[in-house]
């Protein structure tokens, strides 16, 4: 039988570029290592309302969300802040129901399913697994972060899910905790939803930090967990649309954001861009070259600015200290920066150079220097 696609990955991106690919017309199969579309669940459901609304667009059924209307961010030794995130229109979302609406989506619009099969084997015009060999026209690599090819840009992440224990305080609130001694790069999560479930998690390079971070707050909290995932996440921005017969999409071409390591809805509304990108190469309009350079420039015309002002933001994060963090937050909220949270990201730029100073970079400069020679006098130079 023709093949026109084999999807490898049954996440977000992967149904939904089979779903758009199969109701253009395509022939499509999709690929999953899992025995269930959903399982394991790998992220915390936390999406935007333009994201809830772009999914629901797919799925052409109702997917409810909790909005969450708190938000909190404690620089552990500083001090913490309350935010107001109504404006911003968060919702948190089952990651399973988001998975089964995509599913209906894809398996509606004709795409068929291979489950419990991992693939062994990817290259132009070949997946071979186990059990089967197929010849598609085009493979689109959907595996996931595991499979994104700048391998030093991932990170470990760790949740807890628990029912909450006590109902009624902080439902629909996200509290952040920066936290240097668990992770430099990334923060600890706490998320009470209004259906009850707590979500405790975290991320960073050192596990095992992190991990004991995590930990402790499952016990100040009380949690018992009923699930616990983990699973790497991509901070590393767009590696390219891929190569040859092969598109990269969703966590395997970095389609999240740097700075989180959300990618969920954009993994969604980018498998868009990948699937015009591809059909103009079935339907025989563009070649391959053509195609991958099509997928690549509208990704870059779309996001490109922001994931520079966030590749910005993390270099910056990275590098400071818990002191630096809330003098940054301090900063903000001095400007009035923390109030416009639904502020369009392009805007970033500037209000960051207006709150973040030369004063501050600067001394972040100097401190780092003085570390370094410090390093260089301690070093054995013989």
């Amino acid at each position: 039988m023709a093949l026109d696609v084999a999807v490898v990955g049954a996440g977000p991106a992967g149904l939904s570029t089979a779903g758009r690919l199969a109701s253009m017309g395509h022939s499509v199969i999709v690929i999953e290592e899992d025995s269930e579309i959903g399982y394991p669940v790998k992220c915390a459901g936390i999406i935007s309302s333009d994201g809830l609304r772009e999914l629901r667009g797919l799925c052409g059924r109702g997917l409810d969300g909790v909005k969450l209307e708190g938000g909190e961010v404690e620089v552990r030794g500083r001090g913490s802040i309350e935010l107001d995130i109504g404006a911003l229109g968060a919702f948190a979302v089952d990651r399973r129901a988001i998975d089964k609406c995509l599913f209906e989506f894809a398996a509606s619009s004709g795409a068929e399913f291979a489950l419990s099969e991992r693939a062994l084997y990817l290259a132009p015009g070949s997946v071979v697994t186990r059990r089967s060999r197929y010849a598609p026209r085009v493979v689109v690599d959907a595996r996931g972060a595991a499979a994104y090819p700048a391998r030093e840009r991932l990170l470990h992440a760790v949740q807890y899910t628990c029912r909450a224990p006590s109902s009624g305080n902080g439902q629909g609130k996200v509290r952040i905790v920066v936290d240097k001694g668990a992770s430099r790069e990334y923060f600890l999560w706490e998320v009470r939803t209004g259906d009850g479930e707590l979500l405790l998690g975290g991320a960073g390079s050192s596990p095992a930090s992190l991990e004991g971070a995590v930990d402790a707050m499952r016990s100040r909290t009380g949690c018992a967990p009923y699930r616990v995932v983990r699973s790497p996440i991509v901070v590393g921005g767009f590696s390219g649309p891929g190569s040859g017969g092969i598109f990269r999409v969703g966590d395997s071409a970095g389609n999240a954001k740097p700075l989180t390591g959300g990618g969920d809805v954009l993994s969604v509304v980018a498998s868009g861009i990948a699937s015009r990108a591809i059909s103009e190469y079935l339907s025989g309009s563009l070649d391959l070259e053509g195609s991958h350079a099509l997928y690549g420039r509208s990704w870059r015309a779309l996001y490109g600015k922001e994931e520079s002002a966030q590749k910005l933001l993390r270099y910056l994060y990275e590098r400071m200290d818990e002191g630096e963090v809330w003098e940054l937050l301090m900063r903000l909220k001095g400007s009035g920066a923390l109030d416009r949270l639904d502020a369009a990201f392009d805007a970033m730029g500037t209000w960051l150079k207006a709150s973040l100073g030369i004063e501050l970079l600067g001394r972040m400069a100097l401190r780092r220097l003085r570390e370094s020679i410090g390093t260089l006098r301690g070093a054995d130079l013989r």
